[in-house]
Formats: C-alpha cells, structure tokens, sequence
C-alpha cells in the first residue's frame, strides 16, 4: 500500500448561500465567497454580511473554511467601508481574505495583523521573485497565474508560501489583473468585478472569418490532480461564483472523490459518472487541461461556439437531492424538566459542548397537561439553525400546563448559549477609531514607515517629459525633439536577442529590420542629443523567464555602467522584485539605510502595478520613487492623489488592452517566431493592434485608437499635476511617431491649435480621463 499523502484542500466557490451549503455538503475543506460590496465577481448574487457570517458558523461548525473575496481595485473613499466590512466578518470568525488591491493590502498588514492574507490571481504573480515581495505584507498565500506550468510552480513552492492553483471552470484569455479591455471599451472595469466579456465576442484577421479567437475553452484538470498533488499544491480552486450551485456541488463532489482516492493511496480513476458530471455542468462546448503541461495550444480557444451547453434537468435534481435539499446538521441530546411548580429546564448536548436554560415554572393544568408528544414537537422545531435534536429525555410529571411559546423561548435561549460557545466572539474589533480615506495614510506616517519618501519637488521645477520607445526608429525621431527630457527604453532594445530578432520591432511585418544599432550606439544618441535614459523591465515576467531576465538586466547594467540608467521601469510585482534585486548594486559598501533609499530612488512604478488610491500611493513609494497614475481614474479622481509630486501621467499611447500566454498567430494558423505583430478586427470593424514578443512568448493586444490627451496636457504641464508626463510609442513608425511628437510639443507649449483633434490624428481617445469606471 503507497504511503499516505497529506490533505491537500479543496476550494469551492459560491455566488450565493445555497452555493456555500452545497459546497460543504459536497466536501469542500473550504469556501471563497463575497459580499455584495468589493467582489470581483460583482454581477453574482454574493451573500449580505448577515449571511456571511452565517456560512462562516456553518463552515465552522463542519471544521471547514470561509474566505473573503475583496479581490476589486479600491479607490480611495472606499477603502473606509471595505475595512468596516471586514472588521465585522474578522469578529464573526472569518479565516482568510483574498486581495488584490495594494492599499487593502497595506491596511490588513497594519489593521489586522492576525487576519490571513491570500495574494489574489488578480495581483497577477508570475514569480518567486513576485511572491517574496509580498512576504512583507505577511501574506500567506499566493494564488499565480493560471498560465503558469507545473514546472514553474515547483519553483514557487521553495519560497515556503502556499499556493492556491485554479484546477476547474472558465479561463481568462489574459492573464489575470492585465486586461482592461471591458474597461476600455465600454466602462466596465474587470479589476472592479464588472467584465463585460470582450474577449467572448468574434474577432477575424485581414482575409479570414469571424472566430472567437479570444474564447477560451474551461478548464478542467482532473487527470492531472495526481501531479499536482505529487508538486505540493496546496489548494486546488473551482472556478464559478457566477453560476449555479448546482454547479458548486457537483464539481466539488467530483473532485472530492478524486483526491480522497490519490491521498487514500487507491488506485486513481475518475469514474465514467464523474467525467459525465464535469463535462456537462455549465460548460463553453469543450474542455481542455489548462497550462500546466503547455504554454498555450489552438485547441485551447473555442472558435466555434463560446455559450454555456445545456445542463439535464435530471443531473441538476440528482445534485439538489444529493447535496442541496437541507443544510447539514449537527446531532444534539438532551433532556427537560417539566414538573409543577418549578422553572422548566432544558439541558442540550454537542460533543463535549453541554448548555442550559430556565424558563418560566409551569403551572397547574386546569384542564388537561402538556403531553410528551407537545413538549418534543416544540422542542424538537429546531427550524433554520445548525441542529437536530435526535434525542430527548422528557421528565414530565403529567399534571403540569406548559404554553407554547414558553417552550418556544426555553429552547431559543439554549440553542443561543450553544452558538456561543460553539462561536464564541472573542476577536475584538481591530478598528479602535473610526476610520476615513483622510487618516488611514496618516496613521501609516505616523509609524514612521515613511522615512525614506522625499517631502515633494521644489516649486520651481517643472516637470519631465519622457518618451517611452519599443523600435530604434522611434528613438531616433524622439531624440530630435528638444522638449523630450529623456526616454524609456525596453530591456530587449539592449540585449543581443533584441538587436536582431525583430521580438519588439513596431511595424507589422517580418520583423526582421536592418537596424542594428549596438546598446553603446543607442546610448551615445541618447548622450549626444542631452536626454535622460531609463530601462524598462518586460511587462511579463515569468518563473521560467527569471533566470535569462536576470542575464540580461546583468548585461544592460555593466554594458551602461559609464552612463547608468535613471531608473529602472517595472510594470509588475515579479519586476519589482527583480529590479530591486540590482538596484542595491549602487547602494553597495553603504550604510542599509542609505542603501535602501538608494535603491528606492532606482525603482519606478509602472502603469502595471494598480496604485487606486491614496494608501496604495504611500505604500508604493516606500519601494520606488515614483509610480504611474492608473488607467481607470477619471480627472476628478486623479485629483484625490497626495503624491503628484511622484506620480507620472500617460497622455499619449496605444493602450494595451490585455497581455495573453495565448498566441494570436498560433490560433489561426500557426507562429513561426517571424512575425513581429497583427491586428485583430471586431465585428464593428474596428482594428486591434497585437504586438507579439517572441523572446519571452506572450501577445499584447492593444486598443484600436490611442490615447491623446493633447487638449489637456498643456494645463496640467504648467500647473504641476505630475512629476512626469508620458508618451509611449508601440506601433507607430517614424512618420507617425514625428507627427505625434510635433502635436505634442504645442500641446506643452501652450500653443495648441482649434485644429488639435486633427493634428492629433483622425481617432483618439481620452480614455477614463472625462468618464472613469464603474
């Protein structure tokens, strides 16, 4: 017999309070769940807190597990209302909270240090470098990418987290918490829980049919439990608060069945009954065994059809019978004493739990005594609690009168005691003020973990302008213009593979330029036209990818070392890692203090790390001395911010929409490793950009206009609203690059025309600027 494994735990998903009953009654070690508030899933039903803290006593009383999705994007006036909501779930007992946004996160570190954090997909961790900088909040957990193959995962492992893998439901076709295409196209922002699908609709290539490249197929990774079991996993997570909770329970009894089998050490079969389950439950037509053994795969997109099939009526009544009919409840025994006179008493027992209550004396029976059978009815009338008298011992002396709703209080004050001391509440509230959007930065000041930020810029100073570059023909016509300051440039502009592989060129095409300048050549231009130069880390950065990324960045630095960049750019929280791993080298032989400010000056905050909010903007800059202002902030938001002083402002680019492992060329019609880029045209026959990075291997599907705030950026220039104002050039060739660059240099000047939409370019957008998000 093979020795027996350790319990891995299965995680389930609930939109509702049947989702969470059918879950633990189908064998769930633990449920995810949100509030009505502060969910990613915003369009499910979610649980009011009363009902919350009702499923975290039932989860309990079963010895299973509640967590907390508060997995959105935070802005700054809501953070108040997501710490109340969490103060009242933490008393009621609540296990863990799962997170995305950076200032929740800083807040629970500070407010709730005995809370458990989960690291949210939606926080998109791809490395161990990503999960170490996280070790500081105390996070406990980390749930990656999807995207990420078994292989990396083992590698994660080593950090001595835990780790929290998708095993079963739907998939996104960007990796999580880098797509703001529902955001883009419509206002409805995924990173607040209100996707609206983009990527479920048709798309086609120039000469080619409508196909739903973007729709992935579900996964379902029940063959591969075993190798994940062997890895160390240590959560396996069903995909679904959006659907039924037919789907929870009978997902999760299939899974259950599996796992209890493999670490029973039985032989490891999934039964023709459970395939049939899995296959059936709310499926995109077909199913596919995710990224765990490939990095991506034609047949893992639905082209044909991405709807939900059909659902039997008799599976679904099988699985209400099975596991949704009734609630769980727990065997209680006891006895009550009912004699003339006297207080009737009634004693109850729950393991070696044993409560009781007083009532009123009962009273002479006039006309006839209360039976035995009227006592164990009222008695036994248990209702919608987490108990079931099986039995009771009546005394009854047979001439005593008891009412009914005597013996209705007799039995509610004993069940209460016995809520309390099966829940007790001895965890006090964390929140010993009341808390607003204003004090919640300065109570993090005034613990002195601000030591490191410069107090702002002289007024005096007026603010950069930088130019951020992916081909060397776009360097060379940025670096014409005088008010350009400096100039933002891809890592792979300075590495080998980048100077000949086409892997970043702009154009569409083969990508295989003639250009090919030497990093020492391209800095010289930079020197020689007076201009700043900064390195910007990929946006993607993988485990696997670790080791080469650090080769490269070693090179950059020591190839630059008479001309160091300014700073280092870092889109992700994997990037953070790394970069501070080689900003310390100018720190080095220096006090740690200092070393750390160093560092931190080194490090800048790109439009990948989400900073939301006011609390999220303090606590980055204790990492880097700037950060970018997100995407999805209107005007009036971005006004909130304390730090203008050290955040940058995109006014012009092409933005990308969603970054995907999933292959573009591959799904229609195979990749080569030549072609530097496409376009992806939707049904309104509006055209996508898609960048393709070869060297690392994932897509960038950028939005079909870009951003142009030429009209606005002149007034926020000579007001001061940013230490830096950005454009960034992806696609663009010389010609349109010069264009832009020539619009924008009246923009600042003050000089823009009535003609401004026309120099700008025919299509533009302003993004969130006017509108914001939901």
């Amino acid at each position: 017999m093979p020795e027996k494994k350790r319990k891995t735990e299965l995680l389930s998903p609930a939109g509702d309070i049947d989702g969470a009953v059918g879950a633990i009654n189908a064998g769930a070690d633990a449920v995810y769940l949100g509030t009505e508030e502060f969910s990613a899933r915003a369009y499910a039903k979610n649980l009011t807190i009363e009902e919350t803290i009702e499923m975290i006593h039932y989860a309990h009383l079963y010895h299973r597990k509640l967590y907390l999705t508060m997995n959105t994007l935070l802005k700054t006036m809501e953070l108040p209302r997501a710490l109340s909501v969490l103060d009242r779930l933490y008393q009621a007992g609540l296990d863990a909270v799962i997170v995305q946004d950076l200032g929740l996160l800083s807040c629970l570190h500070q407010y709730f240090p005995e809370m458990e954090i989960h690291a949210s997909t939606q926080l998109s961790i791809l490395s161990a470098a990503g999960m170490e900088w996280l070790r500081e909040y105390h996070v406990t957990r980390v749930v990656p990418g999807r995207e990420l193959s078994l292989a990396e995962l083992m590698e994660l492992k080593k950090t001595g987290m835990e780790l929290e893998c998708f095993i079963h439901g739907a998939m996104c076709y960007a990796y999580s918490g880098r797509c703001l295409m529902s955001s883009l196209a419509g206002g409805r922002s995924g990173n607040r829980g209100r996707c609206a699908g983009p990527c479920r609709k048709k798309y086609h290539l120039t000469g080619q049919k409508d196909a739903y490249l973007l729709s992935m197929k579900d996964m379902c990774s029940v063959d591969q439990i075993g190798a994940l079991i062997d890895a160390g996993i240590d959560s396996f997570k069903i995909e679904g608060r959006m659907k039924a909770a037919e789907y929870t329970a009978g997902v999760t009894a299939a899974y259950r069945k599996v796992i209890d089998r493999i670490e029973n050490g039985e032989k490891y079969v999934v039964t023709k009954e459970d395939r049939t389950v899995l296959k059936e439950l709310y499926i995109r037509s077909e199913l596919q065994d995710g990224y765990y053994f490939r990095h991506n795969s034609k047949d893992m997109i639905s082209l044909a059809d991405p709807a939900y099939s059909g659902c039997s009526d008799a599976l679904k009544e099988d699985i209400r019978r099975r596991y949704l009919t009734e609630r769980k409840r727990y065997p209680v025994s006891g006895e009550i004493l009912v004699c003339q006179g006297k207080p009737m008493r009634l004693t109850l027992r729950l393991d070696e739990h044993e409560e009781s209550a007083e009532g009123a004396a009962a009273a002479v029976a006039e006309k006839r005594a209360v039976s035995d059978e009227e006592i164990r009815k009222q008695i036994c009338k248990t209702g919608n609690t987490f108990y079931e008298i099986k039995e009771l011992k009546i005394i009854n002396d047979g001439r005593s009168f008891a009412a009914v709703s005597q013996l209705k209080d007799l039995r509610r004050m004993v069940l209460e005691k016995l809520d309390r001391a099966l829940f007790p509440d001895d965890r006090h509230s964390c929140l010993q003020q009341e808390i607003s959007g204003e004090n919640i930065k300065i109570m993090n000041q005034s613990q002195g973990e601000d030591r490191f930020i410069d107090k702002g810029q002289s007024s005096d100073k007026k603010p950069d302008i930088l130019i951020g570059v992916k081909t060397r023909e776009q360097l060379r016509t940025v670096l014409r213009y005088p008010y350009a300051d400096g100039v933002i440039m891809d890592l792979m502009m300075l590495s080998e593979e980048g100077i000949g592989n086409g892997a970043h060129k702009g154009e569409c095409g083969d990508g295989r330029g003639k250009d090919r300048d030497t990093a020492a050549g391209l800095l010289r231009q930079i020197s020689e036209a007076s201009k700043k130069w900064y390195l910007r880390l990929p946006e993607i950065i993988r485990q696997k990818d670790i080791a080469r990324i650090r080769k490269q960045l070693e090179a950059a630095l020591r190839l630059t070392d008479d001309m160091p960049p300014e700073g280092i750019y870092c889109g992700s929280l994997d990037a953070m890692g790394i970069a501070g791993e080689y900003a310390e080298r100018y720190g080095k032989n220096r006090p740690a203090a200092e070393r750390e400010m160093l560092k931190r000056q080194k490090l800048k905050a790109d439009q990948g790390i989400y900073i939301m909010n006011a609390q999220a903007e303090h606590d980055v800059l204790k990492h880097a001395v700037s950060y970018t202002a997100p995407l999805e902030l209107n005007r009036k938001e971005l006004s909130h911010a304390i730090r203008k002083d050290a955040r940058e402002l995109i006014v012009y680019g092409y933005l990308p929409m969603m970054y995907s492992a999933n292959c573009i060329v591959n799904t229609t019609g195979g990749c080569d490793r030549t072609k530097a880029g496409t376009r992806i045209i939707d049904q309104e026959n509006r055209e996508f950009p898609v960048l393709m990075n070869h060297y690392y291997c994932f897509n960038t599907i950028y939005n079909c206009v870009p951003l142009s705030l030429h009209q606005e950026a002149g007034q926020m220039y000579q007001s001061g609203e940013a230490a830096a104002f950005r454009m960034e050039f992806t696609i663009e060739d010389a010609v349109e690059t010069d264009r832009v660059m020539s619009c924008f240099q009246n923009a600042f000047s003050g000089k823009m025309s009535g003609r401004s939409g026309e120099e700008a370019g025919k299509g533009y957008t302003k993004g969130h600027f006017n509108r914001g998000v939901l």
